[in-house]
């Protein structure tokens, strides 16, 4: 009978979800958490340990965004107490963090623009002697 009460208990742990929710204006700029993709806003995925976050926007046309984040442990997520909701009671908790950037439209002066364009006509002369 006590093996199959622990196993029964086993079954019943609860458990964590830690979430971050990433929207953007405008959206659609690609997110990268910690130097890894994470998606594109409005997007949403789990995350492990808290503390602090690098989140890095960029999106054509907007100057690319980059703000360290601290995600805080909530206080059932303290070393100890987190026993508790992890392992002895039987239903998820969920921990979400929702962050909002906005993003500056990119603005070239006329210097650089002239720059680019006689850097893109130099790049095709180029290609057309390799070929």
């Amino acid at each position: 009978m006590r093996k199959e009460f622990v196993v029964l208990f086993l079954f019943l742990a609860g458990c964590t979800e830690r979430w971050i929710q990433v929207r953007s204006e405008p959206p659609g700029a690609t997110v990268y958490l910690d130097g890894k993709k994470f998606g594109t806003t409005p997007c949403k995925g789990r995350f492990i340990w808290y503390g602090d976050r690098e989140f890095v926007l960029e999106r054509d046309g907007f100057q690319s965004h980059t703000e360290i984040v601290r995600l805080r442990a909530p206080w059932w997520q303290w070393p100890i107490i987190d026993l508790i909701p992890d392992f002895l009671l039987p239903w998820t908790f969920t921990d979400l963090h929702s962050y909002s950037f906005s993003l500056e439209k990119r603005v070239f002066d006329p210097k650089e623009r002239s720059g680019m364009k006689e850097r893109a006509e130099q790049l095709r002369r180029e290609l057309e002697k390799e070929e």
